[in-house]
């Protein structure tokens, strides 16, 4: 009777232990969590009014050449309701279990979605500007901006497959002839190559500046998925290869031989807003004023702003002499405004989230995790950066919007379904100090990493958790 009464009470202790170590981990998911939400409604709000005060100039005088009512808050109106929707999608994006996202048939699903709607942009799809980028599915938006999205998801989906799979067969990997040349293929030249041909195909729309993005967003990945240097320098080979001779050839042929008269007269047509864009940062003086207004009066609108500002809804620039100022220069009319310090306050929010997000991407269980953090971390804070370095005349202009503040229904849920999936990884794929060691928890067993020098087959009595674990098991 003792006995059974000591073995009650002993079990009612550790289950005791095991609650206040869920409520300890609980605790410290929303020390990463909450922050994340906190700085992401105040960067809304102040979004918010920041595109107000800009917009409602603009908004009275298209009334005049549009078909919209003259309406002061008619922006602000359409993003909201554009914002509320990705609010409540990135919540209930952020309340998936991460792990749910692993399965390869979502690569497939979304590889294959992802090429018929840039193959649809090409064929069908809305010309402005001279450039086809734009697929009207009743709401018209930019298809690489999806392939942003989606090719993050995808290869954390592949890299993940990848270790699993050679985790599974370990004893088959040792026998090959000549394994890292394999894992060079399997891990790097096939999953960049397949999303280089998506990235293309966004070039030749042509929209360089998404391509130089995704191009970017594609190496970052690449570069946290724990390849080694050795397999960076043998995947990165054929490309370096073909892109010498491709040069050279190029280079060798004279400027009369068909092939290249082509080539040159394909760039200069299609590419023309390029080389216009690099002769801006260029100071080039055979530029005309049409060329350089936008450019210059933006820059002119941060150098009136002062330190303190003209103050809210009194800006100048904003009545048309820097069109579109809603969009790509709303930076500027934002400094001009508010000075100098409010620029540097919006910028210290960016920061703020950036170094939040990335703490998310530092705590990440395993490779598919960190991938995904830090992915849409760099796909947010790249487009950021791009916005303002080309208002402060640092960068040639790339036609991108500033994050959560410039106006633009798509890219506004777009941005919020991927800040969605950072706060998953916050809430579900994140170790915290109250975890159990990777090694000895059974749940992590097929997220381990497989090491391509050494032999990590573990025998039965390895990976067999003790009973204290199994007792203080905590559910995820």
């Amino acid at each position: 009777m003792r006995l059974r009464f000591k073995s009650k009470k002993n079990e009612a202790v550790k289950s005791s232990e095991a609650y206040q170590l869920e409520r300890k981990r609980t605790d410290s998911n929303y020390l990463l969590v909450l922050p994340l939400w906190i700085v992401l409604i105040v960067l809304l709000v102040w979004g918010m009014v920041i595109l107000y005060s800009v917009s409602a100039a603009t908004a009275v005088i298209d009334a005049q050449t549009k078909a919209i009512v003259p309406d002061a808050a008619f922006y602000v109106r359409k993003q909201l309701g554009f914002t509320c929707i990705g609010i409540i999608a990135a919540f209930l994006i952020s309340r998936i279990p991460i792990d749910k996202f692993k399965k390869p048939f979502y690569m497939y699903v979304i590889m294959g979605g992802l090429l018929a709607l840039l193959l649809a942009t090409r064929l069908f799809g809305v010309t402005h500007n001279g450039a086809k980028r734009w697929l009207n599915l009743g709401v018209e938006f930019q298809t690489s901006e999806l392939l942003k999205v989606g090719s993050i998801v995808a290869y954390a989906i592949y890299r993940d497959w990848v270790i699993r799979t050679r985790a599974k067969s370990a004893e088959k990997n040792k026998k090959m002839s000549s394994p890292k040349m394999h894992f060079a293929c399997v891990d790097f030249l096939i999953p960049v190559t397949i999303l280089l041909v998506y990235d293309l195909i966004v070039l030749f729309q042509p929209h360089t500046s998404g391509f130089i993005i995704i191009g970017i967003i594609v190496f970052v990945c690449v570069l946290v998925s724990g390849l080694s240097f050795e397999t960076w320098i043998k995947g990165m080979l054929p490309y370096i290869l073909v892109g010498v001779m491709a040069i050279g050839v190029f280079l060798v042929l004279p400027e009369n031989v068909g092939i290249k008269v082509k080539v040159n007269d394909y760039l200069h047509s299609h590419f023309e807003h390029v080389f216009t864009r690099l002769a801006l940062s260029s100071d080039d003086t055979t530029l005309s004023k049409d060329d350089t207004m936008q450019y210059d009066n933006a820059f002119a609108a941060l150098g009136s702003g002062g330190l303190k500002g003209v103050g809210i809804g009194n800006s100048r620039s904003k009545y048309h002499y820097v069109p579109e100022a809603h969009t790509d220069y709303i930076f500027a009319i934002y400094v001009e405004e508010t000075g100098m310090i409010g620029g540097c306050i919006l910028i210290a929010l960016y920061m703020t989230m950036f170094w939040l997000c990335m703490r998310v991407a530092l705590r990440a269980k395993d490779i598919f995790s960190r991938i995904i953090a830090v992915g849409y971390t760099t796909m947010i804070m790249i487009e950021a950066l791009l916005n303002i370095s080309v208002n402060l005349q640092v960068t040639p202009p790339t036609g991108v919007s500033l994050p959560f503040v410039s106006y633009g229904g798509t890219a506004q849920v777009i941005f919020l379904c991927a800040y969605g999936m950072i706060l998953c990884v916050a809430r579900s794929g994140t170790k915290t100090p109250y975890d159990f060691d990777v090694a000895s928890d059974p749940e992590f067993a097929d997220s381990e990493e497989y090491d391509e020098t050494e032999d990590d087959t573990k025998t039965e009595e390895d990976v067999k958790p003790s009973a204290k674990n199994v007792k203080r098991k905590v559910h995820r």
